[in-house]
């Protein structure tokens, strides 16, 4: 994992300077590029718009309950999930089941 992954962050919006400072967080990295991923079956479309919300549940989603990323990014990308208050709420009630 390394450079080509920063064309990758930087479709979601990221910044190129934040995009090689989250390169540096290897577990952050490697949770992101999946989110991106899964991201990008979701839609054709433009990420850069649900892009925050993307990074977020990348960053906050804790690795023991990763498994419903694809259910958080696939409701992001619905626009079902459109604020961090309500995708901070949906991650609070997977995280308690």
């Amino acid at each position: 994992m390394g450079d080509e992954l920063i064309p990758v962050f930087m479709k979601i919006g990221l910044t190129e300077q934040k995009a090689k400072e989250t390169l540096k967080n290897k577990n952050l990295s490697k949770s992101l590029s999946e989110v991106v991923e899964c991201a990008g079956k979701e839609t054709a479309g433009d990420l850069a718009h649900s892009g925050n919300l993307l990074y977020h549940v990348a960053s906050k989603l804790k690795p023991q309950k990763f498994h419903y990323m694809p259910l958080l990014v696939k409701y992001v990308m619905a626009n079902k999930l459109d604020s961090e208050l309500r995708l901070n709420a949906a991650m609070d009630y997977l995280t308690n089941q």
